[in-house]
């Protein structure tokens, strides 16, 4: 856990309430970067597309160099096709305190707890 001043750990609560602050700080000041700046990839849509997830970026991003690094990506995501992301199971109780931290960002990007 983090300190404070007091007593040298800073309660649940306020270390919450710091992240949430830098979430909501993060998505205000993101509208500032310039168009063609950041790209956003969605972690399941990298996992089950990772050669147009990158194709993607690369466009977004206007960068150069794609088509000659392009089989080398496609070599590469099939040296990593035994990964399979890990399963977890999640009681109601969990999930509820989860959405309970992490609302902001649930809502904002639409994931389902």
């Amino acid at each position: 856990m983090f300190r404070s001043q007091k007593n040298g750990i800073l309660s649940k609560k306020l270390w919450w309430n710091c992240i949430t602050k830098c979430i909501k700080n993060t998505l205000k000041k993101k509208k500032l970067i310039p168009d063609g700046n950041l790209v956003e990839v969605k972690y399941e849509n990298f996992v089950e597309n990772p050669f147009d997830e990158i194709k993607r970026v690369y466009e977004e991003l206007y960068l150069s160099g794609f088509e000659k690094a392009k089989e080398n990506f496609k070599k590469f995501i099939a040296m990593q096709s035994e990964i399979k992301p890990h399963k977890y199971f999640i009681d109601e109780k969990l999930k509820k305190k989860i959405y309970n931290y992490f609302r902001l960002t649930i809502d904002k990007w639409g994931y389902n707890v």
